[in-house]
């Protein structure tokens, strides 16, 4: 699908909020280095030739952080906050223009966060009101899993919000708290802000209330398996840059060992049956 009108006008405003610089490099990205051009029109409408869709943009590097703000603030977005990270701006533009995007398309992006209770509860959202599924949900995670739960979930909506949403001491754990908070980010349309959550442990997830979550926590592992080894790599790729820049030297080796338990928890969690 072409760009819509308000698409363009919106990518054209960003791009001239940009340093020359950055226009520059960014058009020698999307041409895939082919070509370069010194006149600026010239470099915008490449950009905009070869952009096909507002998300592909945003995965720009060139298009920082502090410029998508800038834009933000001049055409007065509703609900944006310094506190946003990146993508939180992107998805505050991107609603901003009625852009047609999918959780999909940006799940690359995503901040990544273990919490078994929190990647539960977001997944049965259309449980949270009954009585019977709190009290299960209640006996099975420990308090010290709701506190932190607590905690993860009002620093991010802390974010958002620019206030302190936690009304605990945080001394013990609440789950009725925990999931107020929760449909708190869907009744407020947060949740495509948040990070991901994801699982780590297996053993910390209610299978009998999951029910037929098989798939989605096979998906959840795997993603979590992905992070870990994109790390690993960008470790590689530093230690070898030390390597060429000082000399071989001594430093630590990515650490394997969670990769390596996520997998066999990945490749287990098929055996399970789905509950009915």
């Amino acid at each position: 699908m072409p760009l819509t009108e308000t698409e363009r006008t919106g990518i054209i405003d960003i791009i001239s909020i940009m340093d020359k610089e950055d226009r520059r490099s960014l058009a020698r990205t999307v041409l895939n280095k082919l070509f370069t051009f010194e006149i600026e029109d010239e470099t915008i409408s490449a950009i905009l030739t070869y952009t096909s869709n507002p998300v592909d943009f945003f995965k720009r590097k060139k298009v920082k952080k502090e410029v998508i703000f800038k834009y933000a603030v001049s055409k007065k977005v509703p609900t944006i906050k310094p506190s946003f990270s990146r993508l939180g701006l992107v998805i505050a533009v991107l609603k901003y223009w009625g852009s047609l995007y999918s959780d999909e398309q940006l799940k690359e992006d995503r901040q990544v966060i273990v919490s078994e209770i929190l990647w539960f509860l977001f997944k049965n959202k259309n449980h949270l009101d009954d009585e019977k599924f709190k009290n299960e949900a209640s006996d099975f995670f420990s308090d010290e899993e709701i506190k932190d739960g607590i905690k993860n979930l009002s620093v991010e909506l802390s974010k958002l919000s620019g206030k302190s949403t936690a009304k605990s001491n945080l001394k013990g754990g609440n789950i009725d708290e925990l999931i107020n908070l929760v449909k708190l980010t869907f009744s407020e349309e947060l949740s495509s802000f948040m990070p991901m959550f994801t699982i780590f442990n297996i053993e910390r997830v209610p299978i009998d209330l999951a029910k037929n979550f098989n798939k989605s926590i096979e998906e959840s592992l795997t993603m979590l398996n992905v992070k870990v080894e994109k790390n690993c790599t960008l470790i590689e790729q530093l230690n070898e840059r030390f390597d060429k820049a000082y000399g071989p030297h001594v430093h630590s080796q990515p650490d394997d060992t969670i990769y390596y338990e996520v997998k066999q928890e990945s490749k287990s969690i098929s055996n399970i049956p789905p509950k009915i």
